[in-house]
């Protein structure tokens, strides 16, 4: 029993978020797809969470179970301020999404690419429909398993209408740390810190992004696991729209996962995000609770 908590906590810590794949910046506009596509992934994008960074230590080194591997998400919930602004205007929404992951060792290294296709849409503001594609790779173990580093790169294109045509394109490299630490046969916790630079096309920018995050993972039984994480992230724009922009983004989670048996885990949980931005009417708070169905293959 308690060796089958600690396998279920140490996954736990090591699952992955999806890769953010929509835009994080684009020039000054009015467009409230083009906002909601901005605010939505940033500062995240391109960065995989602290449990992702850190997997590959926690096998002490060794070749992947599996080098290569697929997943489908599915997701609904309730946004509290589905525009990400100061309008508080709400709605629920769905999406889904198809993934493709490897993990590649490379002698010392290990290399994670990964792409992504998927759709979100909501029930009552539709102007908000998106597509979107991502790909986005990870080469990590540059400092070995005391401080394991890694370098992040990551591309993603949204789509207003359908995937005719490109909302917003956007383009990540940055430097990630993450360390993992074993509290417990049932419990697993993740830290991280980040640095990275952002820039668009066809929008003309420079963004600099710094982040910190913490996670927990906790089986509660051999199937049922709690996780919660926390993070904060400042974000600074060279040129947007012309203008200098910065923002401070805080968050916060708290879930339970179960596993149906085989490639199958339910997800239920509820987010919270602070959005503290230079530009006037941009300023947010929203929560954001919602259940998912993840599959791997």
């Amino acid at each position: 029993m308690q060796a089958n908590l600690r396998s279920t906590a140490l996954a736990a810590a090591a699952s992955s978020l999806a890769l953010a794949v929509c835009a994080p910046a684009q020039e000054l506009s009015l467009d409230p797809l083009a906002n909601q596509l901005d605010l939505r992934a940033a500062p995240e994008f391109g960065t995989p969470n602290a449990a992702e960074a850190a997997r590959t230590f926690l096998k002490d080194g060794a070749a992947p179970e599996r080098p290569y591997r697929f997943e489908l998400d599915f997701a609904t919930g309730h946004d509290t301020n589905a525009f990400n602004d100061g309008s508080e205007l709400d709605d629920w929404g769905a999406g889904a999404s198809a993934k493709a992951l490897a993990e590649l060792p490379l002698g010392e290294l290990m290399l994670k690419p990964r792409a992504e296709i998927g759709f979100q849409r909501w029930e009552t503001f539709s102007q908000l429909d998106s597509e979107f594609l991502g790909v986005g790779a990870e080469l990590t173990g540059f400092a070995g398993k005391a401080l394991p580093l890694s370098v992040v790169y990551a591309s993603g294109w949204g789509f207003s209408d359908g995937f005719d045509e490109v909302a917003l394109a956007t383009h990540e490299l940055g430097l990630r740390a993450t360390q993992t630490f074993e509290l417990g046969a049932a419990t697993a916790a993740q830290v991280a810190a980040g640095a990275a630079h952002g820039w668009a096309d066809p929008s003309d920018h420079d963004a600099f992004t710094f982040s910190v995050e913490a996670g927990l993972a906790h089986a509660l039984a051999d199937r049922l696991t709690l996780k919660t994480g926390a993070g904060l992230a400042f974000r600074s724009y060279d040129d947007f729209g012309g203008i200098d922009r910065d923002f401070w983004r805080a968050q916060a989670s708290l879930g339970l996962e179960y596993s149906l048996g085989g490639a199958a885990t339910f997800r239920a949980g509820v987010g919270y995000l602070h959005h503290a931005d230079d530009l006037e009417g941009f300023d947010f708070d929203k929560l954001t609770p919602g259940l998912g169905l993840k599959l791997e293959f």
